[in-house]
């Protein structure tokens, strides 16, 4: 068996949640995964250690067991940044071969992430080829979707090892040219010899957050409703209107979370009534009893929060932005069907040979 790479012309590219998908499928299909991102700069602080975050999310989300600097062995900091340029050795390709080998002993196939874009790894000396040859991977590209994401592709194709190469796959099409890359673009980018796996369309099945999500990151803390704290929330409100006016807009809009004052009782009482994933209460303000009790009834969270609404409203609009990079089981599955409906996996397994 071989191992996958899976890099992208792009920072930002969607590697991790395609990482996360194949894992999740080749998992259900009875294989031991691991997972390593040799080269990472995504840091989060945990327990005052430096880790790498796609890393992190991706360990708690398999349960794996690897240790965090054998799943990311090269965590590049500014330093080792500067060293570079001054012509220095970090020794990147004996740490990720060191690491790799210890990942590997125990597991069917290994996922490896490339690091930012495709090409960023010249920087430390080493082409794609050359990370695929120590991990034993094949190459899987992610090239976003533009107006002339074509001609990259070709440009693409023609640049990286095709013995290396498992196929390129077109990432975050948009819903209203999806007919356009399956009937045309694919098959024309096929007749130059490009290896095309497929596409995955632009979706709002990952872009949503959950009130136990907003809770978590904005320090807030939910009164009740809690058993609903997993529910996907795909709209906001703002509640700074009247009663008659709230009841009569809130009612036209699904999926959503109002967000007004905590001494706001009219507004929360109308979001209350009408189809509502949240309530979001500002200023560290609580509602009276009647609100409380008629949320209790509709299992509806109530979050209270301790920022202004201008604030939360800022927050809110970051996180949505991020919100394809939060994990959940809900995300997995959906990204999973995304790739089993639109990705030739039987490519994959053959050039993995599973």
């Amino acid at each position: 068996m071989h191992n996958i790479c899976v890099a992208s012309t792009i920072n930002q590219g969607g590697k991790t949640f395609f990482c996360v998908g194949i894992g999740q499928i080749l998992r259900e299909k009875g294989y031991n995964i691991g997972f390593m991102k040799p080269i990472g700069g995504n840091v989060v602080n945990i327990e005052g250690k430096s880790i790498e975050n796609d890393v992190k999310k991706f360990k708690e989300l398999f349960n794996l067991k690897d240790d965090y600097d054998e799943m990311n062995p090269v965590l590049i900091t500014e330093t080792d940044f500067i060293n570079i340029l001054k012509g220095g050795d970090i020794k990147l390709t004996e740490k990720i071969k060191g690491s790799f080998d210890r990942i590997k002993n125990d597991k069917d196939i290994v996922i490896i992430e490339g690091f930012e874009d495709i090409f960023s790894i010249l920087l430390f000396g080493i082409r794609p080829e050359k990370l695929a040859e120590i991990t034993d991977s094949k190459i899987i590209l992610l090239v976003n979707y533009n107006q002339y994401v074509a001609g990259k592709i070709l440009e693409f194709s023609s640049r990286i090892d095709d013995d290396k190469l498992i196929g390129i796959v077109i990432n975050n099409v948009p819903i209203s040219l999806v007919d356009m890359v399956k009937q045309l673009m694919i098959p024309f980018l096929k007749r130059k010899n490009a290896k095309i796996l497929g596409f995955i369309p632009r979706t709002e099945l990952l872009r949503y957050v959950t009130p136990l999500e907003i809770a978590e990151n904005f320090g807030g803390k939910i009164i009740c409703g809690e058993t609903n704290a997993d529910e996907p929330i795909y709209n906001f409100i703002i509640g700074a209107m009247t009663y008659e006016n709230a009841l009569k807009y809130f009612r036209r809009v699904k999926d959503k979370a109002v967000i007004t004052g905590g001494d706001r009782a009219e507004i929360q009482i109308a979001a209350l009534e009408t189809p509502t994933k949240a309530l979001l209460l500002t200023g560290n303000l609580y509602p009276g009893p009647g609100v409380i009790s008629r949320a209790e009834e509709r299992k509806i969270p109530i979050i209270i929060l301790p920022d202004d609404t201008i604030t939360v409203v800022d927050k809110i609009e970051e996180m949505m932005d991020i919100s394809v990079n939060l994990m959940d089981r809900r995300r997995i599955e959906n990204l999973k069907r995304l790739l089993e409906e639109n990705i030739d996996l039987d490519t994959i397994y053959k050039a993995i040979q599973v």
